[in-house]
């Protein structure tokens, strides 16, 4: 053949630190060839030269590790009786020369990191491995495999095509894995289940470390020596626990106009997982809306719980005039819940509600406040309340201070109010107040109402029924309004006409 020519790659393999940033190296290389023919003849040739080299030209492994998770909480690492704290690692080998090598080892390690960087070791233990047979049979061949090996040198088990998942029935903590020769380039996948066990450290140690970290290590060999170390590293963000409650009722919709029975009030100090932090003496105070006007609870109960003991629940009002139910607990919890009913503690609380009659159709928040002393902040929780009243626009009659009782004789929506006054009691300045609510869905608008000073013979404006009043009251100052609307815009009539309308 003639114009051919022949090019011969010569690859050089170096110790990991013989390449500095700025490293010459020397080349030299012999070639020959014999040509049989007529005649014998030989081709020479060869290279006698210096490079420098200043970065990496090529990787004959590149490697790459993922996490089924950026987070994790430090709830049952911190707990004596925790349970472990698990989570995925994806082993991704990206091999570039299959034929400078005659097996892969590798091992992914984990330790812990604190605020300040300083490394601890750890031992994540392994629960289950596996790969997809397609991977396994492209890279590694049909009669490839991956030996698992203990720290002791033991071989666990062997994955292959007929072997592709492997689960512990005691997880096992310093594991190595071997493969056969790779048949060619491409990515090796495995993927292993790992467990972090519970305090490894003590809990003020564990309470300073930010991080988690997983380290790739994988080692080349080539007729049993290693010629490439390599690794790749990823952290997990390690999280505190928070104290988590809910507030459910069982009967959020409120009447205004009769007794509320039976409304189950309950309380769940979440503790099923380990971003809860477990509670210590909590302290608990639930703030019922101001329109509540009295609460009259049965008992109160304790569920789903064996460390934490009730030891005292109790009522108040508070600077708002809400109500406010207090219940402390105390005792420490060790371990987290395991109740496939509850969600953790839970506190039952049954009561007889009774709103304000004056109250309007809305929806009104109900706070919950948690107090646990294995935490330095109070966490808030909240839950609905929905007052219904009657619809349509809702009429209140008042007059307050008519006799010497200081009394108050309301009227609602037309319901008969009967005030009594002593028997040649002096004269008094009583109070006549009179309000609309809008418990319609929409907006109203220029609205007129009609009303009556106390006169003797007075009847209904609407049917001409006699209220029964028995005296005439002076009117003695001017008619304002005091809520929800200025002065400006109102226009009041007054009229002598005891039979207006």
């Amino acid at each position: 053949m003639k114009n051919v020519n022949d090019e011969i790659m010569i690859t050089y393999i170096y110790d990991e630190n013989a390449i500095t940033e700025k490293t010459e190296i020397e080349l030299k290389a012999n070639s020959s060839i014999q040509y049989y023919g007529k005649e014998e003849k030989e081709a020479t040739a060869s290279v006698n030269d210096k490079k420098e080299l200043t970065e990496q030209i090529g990787d004959i492994v590149t490697l790459e590790l993922g996490l089924n998770t950026s987070e994790l909480y430090k709830g049952y690492m911190e707990t004596e009786n925790g349970k472990k704290t698990a989570f995925t690692s994806y082993l991704n080998l990206n091999i570039g020369y299959s034929e400078l090598m005659d097996k892969l080892i590798f091992k992914d390690e984990t330790s812990y990191v604190d605020e300040r960087g300083n490394i601890f070791p750890s031992n994540a233990s392994y629960t289950y491995i596996k790969m997809e047979k397609e991977n396994l049979i492209e890279i590694l061949g049909e009669d490839g495999y991956i030996n698992v090996i203990s720290g002791s040198g033991e071989l666990i088990t062997t994955i292959n095509k007929d072997n592709l998942e492997y689960k512990f029935e005691e997880a096992k903590e310093d594991l190595m894995f071997e493969t056969s020769k790779p048949k060619t380039e491409g990515i090796l996948r495995l993927e292993n289940g790992r467990e972090i066990k519970p305090l490894e450290y003590s809990k003020a140690q564990i309470e300073k470390f930010v991080s988690y970290r997983v380290n790739l290590v994988t080692n080349i060999s080539k007729d049993n020596t290693i010629i490439i170390r390599g690794m790749d590293s990823k952290d997990i963000s390690l999280k505190n626990p928070e104290t988590k409650a809910e507030l459910t009722i069982n009967k959020p919709n409120i009447s205004t106009v009769i007794k509320n029975e039976a409304v189950e009030l309950r309380v769940t100090l979440k503790s099923t997982d380990s971003s809860s932090m477990l509670y210590k003496n909590p302290k608990l105070e639930i703030v019922l809306p101001s329109y509540v006007k009295t609460i009259n609870i049965e008992n109160v109960k304790l569920l789903y719980e064996k460390e934490l003991v009730l030891t005292n629940a109790n009522m108040y009002r508070n600077e708002n005039g809400n109500i406010v139910i207090r219940v402390e607990l105390s005792g420490s919890q060790t371990k987290y819940n395991e109740d496939v009913i509850a969600e953790g503690a839970t506190l039952v609380m049954e009561a007889d509600i009774t709103a304000d009659e004056l109250t309007p159709s809305k929806t009104e928040k109900v706070y919950l406040n948690v107090v646990n002393e294995n935490e330095d902040e109070i966490r808030s929780f909240e839950t609905e309340m929905k007052f219904i009243a009657p619809t349509g626009m809702v009429t209140v009659n008042q007059i307050s201070n008519y006799n010497e009782k200081a009394e108050n004789a309301t009227a609602i929506s037309g319901k008969k109010e009967v005030g009594e006054i002593d028997t040649y009691a002096g004269a008094k300045k009583a109070l006549v107040s009179m309000r609309v609510i809008n418990n319609y869905d929409y907006e109203c608008n220029n609205i007129r109402i009609l009303g009556r000073t106390p006169f003797a013979g007075n009847k209904s404006i609407k049917t001409g029924q006699d209220l029964g009043s028995t005296f005439t009251a002076k009117v003695v100052s001017k008619i304002e309004a005091t809520l929800g609307v200025r002065n400006e815009d109102i226009t009041v009539y007054y009229s002598s006409n005891r039979r207006s309308k």
